[in-house]
């Protein structure tokens, strides 16, 4: 959901070296199918995209995180 919410605010550069692949393992992140129950599992297929998008996930978690700290407000003050 994180990563959902924020993905708006994105840019990717897609000539940055190793981008291709970063941007593969998001496009290839997916659930686990149910054969029996012909259904989408909660849980994502573990595979080589899972991996990228994984770290990508905790990337904007932290951002998020460093995002909530609060700031000490700064006053300018002139001096004459």
């Amino acid at each position: 959901s994180a990563v959902r919410m924020k993905f708006p605010q994105m840019w990717f550069n897609s000539t940055g070296e190793g981008m291709d692949r970063g941007i593969d393992c998001l496009r290839m992140y997916r659930a686990e199918y149910d054969d029996k129950n012909l259904t989408l599992k909660t849980r994502p297929l573990h595979d080589w995209a899972s991996h990228g998008a994984d770290a990508f996930r905790c990337g904007v978690m932290g951002l998020q995180l460093t995002q909530r700290v609060a700031m000490p407000k700064f006053t300018p003050r002139v001096v004459v």
